[in-house]
């Protein structure tokens, strides 16, 4: 895939978080769960614990100098366990998962996300962030992936593992159309987008 043809056909993506998530994120922009607990200075178990298995609850870090962060649970990987690729353990897929940070390709997406049970309960702020600056500055970081890395709530999803996501140039947009009609899901940014305020077109705050 082009560079072109990726801010031609998804001029904006989106990220939803926690609306309590919203001044850190201003301070320190979109991190990954990895670059998070760096920040935050979580080391020992309990960043083994956040990082190397699925998380069964939000995790919120507060420090009284970078303020308040939330790590997402990771609760839609429920048969990780079964649908994770030969070769991969449930432990490199989940080091890869929390390495990035993820936009959602389209509105109709977000929405879905938006609509999950776990969204429903707790203020959330919806970001969406431009393509063409996203990519600008952040090209050899950005990796796509056809469907949702972080949901295999049912056992007909697709398998997963660190390869599931590619760069743009090796991304097989159209052959992903021709077979799927749905072409991609995530554009992710490894480590995460620390100027992710410069991108922002657009603010919203989602209430329950």
């Amino acid at each position: 895939m082009e560079v072109a043809e990726l801010v031609e056909k998804h001029p904006r993506v989106f990220h939803v978080a926690a609306a309590e998530s919203w001044p850190s994120i201003q301070r320190h922009g979109l991190l990954s769960a990895e670059a998070l607990l760096d920040r935050y200075g979580v080391t020992g178990e309990e960043r083994d614990s956040l990082l190397r298995r699925p998380r069964p609850r939000s995790v919120t870090l507060q420090d009284p100098e970078l303020g308040v962060a939330v790590v997402r649970d990771q609760l839609p990987l429920k048969f990780i366990e079964r649908l994770v690729e030969p070769g991969t353990t449930v432990e490199d897929f989940c080091l890869a998962l929390n390495a990035r940070t993820y936009l959602a390709a389209t509105r109709a997406r977000l929405d879905r996300l938006l609509g999950a049970r776990a969204y429903r309960g707790r203020p959330q702020v919806v970001l969406t962030v431009d393509t063409v600056a996203l990519v600008a500055r952040h090209a050899d970081a950005v990796r796509l992936c056809r469907f949702n890395s972080g949901a295999c709530t049912h056992l007909s999803h697709p398998v997963r593992g660190p390869g599931s996501w590619s760069t743009i140039a090796d991304y097989p947009y159209d052959a992903h159309r021709r077979r799927y009609g749905d072409p991609l899901a995530e554009v992710t940014v490894l480590g995460g987008v620390p100027d992710v305020t410069d991108l922002v077109t657009d603010l919203e705050w989602v209430t329950p």
